[in-house]
Order: C-alpha cells, then structure tokens, then sequence
C-alpha cells in the first residue's frame, strides 16, 4: 500500500493543502519546524481511513489517491455536498460505498500503525473508537480465536511486550536480531503485573461473566481468558495482593488488586 497524493482544503492549521508522495518510493519522511503541520497531516490520514473503515460519515473534505494490492483507489470526500458525499472509483471505475465495505480487505491496507513518541494524547484519541471495538471482539471471541485489528495506536507500556514477541518468533532472523543487535542470547525470566482490568466493573459479577469468565482473571472473557490462562500456566507460584495506589496527590488513594505472574 502507498499514498499517492491527498488534498485537504481545510483541516485545522492545513489549508489549501496538497502533499504529492514519491510513487516510486515506499518509504517517506516528513522533516519540518514546529508547528508546520506535520502531526495534522498524520491525524488527518488516521481519521481518513478510520471512516473508510468504519464506512461512518467522511470526517472532512479531502481527495485521497492511493494503491493498493495493484489496485489505484481515489476518494474524493465532502461532507459538506447535498449527496454523494462520498465519490470512490477503483482502477477509474466509480463504485458504490456499499461495493467499497464489501471490498476492504482489497482496498484498504491491513494495518495503519502510529506511535507518538511525545506526551500528548491528541494522536492516541483518534483511535479510541476503533480500540474499544476491538477489545469488544476480543473479550467476545469464541475458544482460540484472536480478532486481529486494522487501526493500531501504540503504547508507550508495550515497548516493555515487544521484545518478547522476537521470543515467538523461532526463527532464524529474529535469533540474529537479538544476538547480533541486543546482544541477547535468551530469554530467562519476567515479571507480569496485571490490575483489575476495566471489564470487571464494580460490584457483583454479571451473569454472563459467571458463566463464561474466569474467575481468577476478575471473569475475563474470550481471547483475553484463553491468553491469561496460557500465562497462568507457565508461571511460578501467581500471587494475587490488594494495593493502594496514589492517582493524584490531592485525593485519597485507590485500592486495586494486582497479580504477579512470574515466567
């Protein structure tokens, strides 16, 4: 997938706007001052494909060229247009939103990635939408089954997960990463924390938490239940302890339960 060429007329700081990309390059970077617009023109791409995705309202007027799977996909969007406020055509042939929905694992890319290496949350907002459907899948999934996401936003906190992911990876490049890179030779051991997560409510458990959850990880559910039992099992001796942890020092703190599950 590559981007071929967006106009925004009006987006935030970004007026009259057109970025042309390299086609024949897969890889672009975008070097400019503070304030230039640089973090816009990333927020406008997410919340583009976000509504392509969820085939909600177009967010803004924009065109969009783009290619995917050998295919070239323009979207010309106005929200602000009596009808057809969404005008898509497919290798120069105009099709139906509908036709579009039906199509997406063709026209859209598999995964849009962002990381925001800065403290504002201004970028992790435009993907709560489609996280919390997400985590509704997961936590609804039927026994080994892992609902994959397309919309990706990641976390400071999974810096600490991504190096034991090259662990799963039996193979040889991801060995020589770790060795020749890191200078690791294997894994030994960790230490996962878990808190009462936000399915479990307050108050007593819900019947369908009763009857499908797992008590020892506050009635997980789905994908998350079958993950935590895996963990569960590989680990030595779990202990469960109630802590008080300070959310902000002008109010009392919170009493939340933890689990250790040492691998």
């Amino acid at each position: 997938m590559r981007l071929d060429c967006l106009t925004i007329p009006s987006y935030r700081n970004l007026q009259s706007f057109t970025i042309d990309f390299d086609e024949c390059q897969a890889t672009t970077v975008l070097i400019g001052r503070n304030g230039s617009g640089k973090s816009n023109l990333f927020e406008a791409i997410v919340e583009i494909f976000r509504e392509l995705e969820s085939g909600g309202p177009p967010p803004f007027a924009y065109i969009l060229e783009y290619s995917c799977r050998d295919h070239k996909i323009r979207i010309d969007a106005d929200p602000g247009r009596a009808s057809k406020r969404l005008a898509i055509s497919v290798d120069g042939t105009g099709i139906t939103q509908a036709a579009f929905k039906q199509g997406l694992q063709d026209l859209l890319p598999n995964y849009i990635f962002a990381y925001y290496s800065g403290w504002s949350s201004r970028l992790e907002r435009h993907f709560d939408r489609p996280t919390r459907k997400h985590y509704a899948a997961i936590l609804n999934a039927r026994h080994k089954q892992f609902p994959l996401r397309r919309m990706f936003f990641c976390r400071k906190e999974y810096s600490q997960l991504v190096l034991l992911a090259f662990f799963l990876e039996k193979t040889a490049a991801a060995r020589d990463l770790l060795e020749k890179y890191l200078g690791i030779k294997g894994f030994v051991s960790a230490l996962f924390v878990l808190k009462t997560p936000w399915w479990r409510g307050s108050g007593a458990p819900k019947k369908i938490q009763l009857e499908e959850g797992d008590a020892r990880f506050w009635y997980a559910r789905g994908a998350f239940k079958d993950f935590l039992d895996r963990l569960w099992e590989c680990s030595l001796a779990p202990i469960r302890n109630s802590e008080t942890v300070d959310r902000d020092v002008r109010r009392q703190g919170e009493t939340t339960e933890r689990l250790y599950l040492f691998v």
